[in-house]
């Protein structure tokens, strides 16, 4: 169980991992940026984004064709 704080109360949930999927890479391909007032979400994404667990996936896993 990877723990963090997001959507669950008790760690990381998938709302909180598509959340940051979205800012890492749909919304740099698709040119959009996110507002500064919505700083709860920015929270999320840089909480999962510094999770270690996330960090050592992202470093390890295999690197998109895109």
């Amino acid at each position: 169980m990877i723990h963090c704080f997001g959507f669950s109360a008790g760690g990381l949930s998938w709302a909180d991992i598509v959340l940051y999927n979205t800012f890492e890479d749909l919304f740099p391909r698709a040119q959009i940026t996110v507002d500064d007032g919505l700083k709860k979400l920015k929270s999320i994404h840089k909480r999962v984004k510094n999770d270690p667990k996330i960090v050592k996936y992202v470093a390890e896993r295999p690197t998109p064709e895109w």
